[in-house]
């Protein structure tokens, strides 16, 4: 399912609000940067 905004305000509103959770729940970003699929080797 698709969300859809109807104003570039509800976009920003959108995205502080997903920046904000992010920042709120490191754990779930090591845990993701931790999988061997994400790790970027030369």
């Amino acid at each position: 399912c698709a969300t859809v905004w109807d104003t570039y305000d509800d976009i920003l509103d959108a995205c502080q609000t997903a920046w904000r959770f992010l920042l709120n729940d490191p754990d779930r970003i090591r845990s993701t940067g931790a999988r061997k699929w994400a790790c970027v080797t030369p």
